[in-house]
């Protein structure tokens, strides 16, 4: 897991109903600073020390080279704002680590990951 403060992923609006802000709201700490790629904001509160409040909720990085380009991305907490979907929060470890994933663009790499329902058509 990231080290550094606690951060706070808040869901709105259920996170300012109490009962519903411990199901959709996620924490974990990770690093960052106010004057730093990895930018997060800072406040103290009680009982708690030093909490993150504000930061990026999403990276990319694009690598040009001669034959091709690389994509990598990361996205907070998930892809899916269904809490019970699988990918509500599986990338929030990832995040708070500096990970990312790799971003398919070549067409048949797309074509192998791809679910395509075609509608029959009426003849």
């Amino acid at each position: 897991m990231g080290g550094g403060a606690p951060c706070a992923f808040v869901h709105r609006p259920f996170s300012s109903i109490k009962g519903l802000d411990i199901i959709f709201e996620r924490e974990i700490a990770k690093g960052g600073s106010p004057n730093s790629i990895n930018m997060s904001e800072f406040s103290f509160k009680q009982g708690k020390g030093y909490y993150q409040m504000v930061g990026s909720s999403y990276r990319q990085i694009i690598q040009f080279s001669d034959n091709k380009q690389d994509y990598f991305y990361q996205n907070s907490t998930g892809q899916s704002g269904n809490l019970v979907s699988d990918h509500y929060d599986d990338s929030i470890e990832t995040f708070a680590n500096g990970d990312y994933h790799l971003l398919v663009t070549g067409q048949n790499e797309v074509v192998k990951t791809l679910n395509l329902v075609v509608p029959k058509t009426a003849d």
